[in-house]
Parts: structure tokens; C-alpha cells; sequence
């Protein structure tokens, strides 16, 4: 773009007429600022020490449709998917137990503690679909026996992971800025009376894309100020 600029500006140059401006105007807008120039850094100044308090309680709004351009493929093919599946729109929560000689809780409680998370992301509001190892969905074998599907995936489980021993509930929402909301407002609630020596992580795509967005847009405006 710098090149670009130098390069053709000479040309855009010489079609612009220097005298269609009028001398008495130029010198009444110099003759302006350099006598209310004062005032001005005056304004400047207060308008830094008022932005340094109020930078940091600026807040930001995710919105993870807002790249995709308006009738385009790609939007019809992510509104698709986000109706039928909500697969764009999710959380997921990791449960395991601490790496510690005195833990107290065993696999099995991790698993019914995992099944007591699931019930509660399963009562929120704005909560569409939750996943994990701890539902039943049942099929019948060639024999005609029911069978648990998760209990017959063993390493293939997308729930459950048998070598490091924790559990993945994902819990899908309409919109990402439910995810944002939850995180802010009502995650560590849900998870406040679990036992010490559970851990408890969570990640998704939305919340990297919303730490991103604020970042960018708050170092913007910080650099302005």
C-alpha cells in the first residue's frame, strides 16, 4: 500500500487543481488551531487520564457469523449445519482427578460425579444438546441383546479417554455468546460443591475467538487513547 501510494500519487497529482482552493480559508483554519492549539493539548490530555481508568472496563461481544459473507456458499452450508447440529456452537467441559496419593475419590465416583455434570448443563436454559460417556444410547446386537453404544467403543470413545482416565462432556448452544455468558456468569457455580481432588477444565473455539477479539479491539483502542 506505501509503495502503491508514492507511486501513483504523483500522477493523481497533476489532475488536481491547487487553485480551486481559496488562500483566505487556508489561513483562517491555520490561524484557528494555532491560536486554540493550547486548548486543544489541553483536551488531549484530559482525554487520556479519563481513557486510563475507563480502558479497562470495556467489554466486547463475540459474534462467530459475522466472517461469513451474506449470500455465499459458505453461509448457507454454516447456517445449515448450525440448524441441523449446533456443531459450530460448543463447550466442552474435561473431568478427571488430580495427580495426588491422598486423592479420595475413585474411578467409579468420577464417572457418577461426570453423569451429575451432565444432568445440571443438561437443565440450563439455553442449553440445545449435551454429550457425553454417561448417557445410554442403546442398540440391539446380531443376537438381539441391547447394548450400550459407549460401553463398545473402548478407544474409541469420544467421551472417554481409558488411558488418562477423564471424561468429555460437550454441551451445545444456539448462540456463542451463551457460551461467553456461562463462562462469565454461571460456570463456576455449577461446578462450586465438587470434590477437591476432581479437576475440572473446559476450552472452545468460541471462547478462543472472543479472548482474541477483545484483545485485538482493546489494544486498538488502548493505542488510540
Amino acid at each position: 500500500e506505501f509503495l502503491l501510494t508514492f507511486a501513483i500519487a504523483p500522477f493523481l497529482l497533476y489532475r488536481f487543481n491547487i487553485q480551486s482552493f481559496y488562500e483566505k480559508q487556508l489561513n483562517q483554519i491555520s490561524t484557528f488551531f494555532l491560536r486554540t492549539k493550547n486548548i486543544f493539548s489541553l483536551g488531549f490530555i484530559l482525554l487520556i487520564l479519563i481513557s486510563i481508568p475507563l480502558s479497562s472496563k470495556l467489554k466486547f461481544q463475540t459474534n462467530s457469523e459475522l466472517f461469513f459473507p451474506r449470500n455465499s456458499e459458505i453461509r448457507e452450508v454454516h447456517d445449515s449445519l448450525k440448524k441441523n447440529y449446533h456443531s459450530f456452537i460448543d463447550l466442552s467441559i474435561y473431568v478427571s482427578i488430580k495427580k495426588d496419593k491422598n486423592n479420595k475419590t475413585g474411578n467409579d465416583s468420577l464417572y457418577y460425579i461426570t453423569k451429575k455434570l451432565t444432568q445440571r448443563f443438561e437443565k440450563l436454559e439455553r442449553v440445545i444438546h449435551v454429550n457425553s460417556a454417561t448417557e445410554q444410547f442403546f442398540f440391539k446386537s446380531k443376537i438381539g441383546i441391547p447394548v450400550n453404544l459407549f460401553g463398545q467403543l473402548k478407544d474409541r470413545n469420544p467421551y472417554y479417554n481409558a488411558d488418562k482416565n477423564f471424561y468429555k462432556i460437550q454441551v451445545q448452544f444456539k448462540e456463542a455468546q451463551h457460551i461467553i455468558d456461562l463462562k462469565n456468569h454461571g460456570l463456576k457455580q455449577l461446578l462450586a460443591d465438587l470434590p477437591n481432588d476432581i479437576e475440572v477444565s473446559y476450552s472452545s473455539n468460541i471462547l478462543l475467538m472472543d479472548a482474541v477479539n477483545a484483545s485485538v479491539a482493546s489494544s486498538l483502542i488502548k493505542s488510540l487513547s
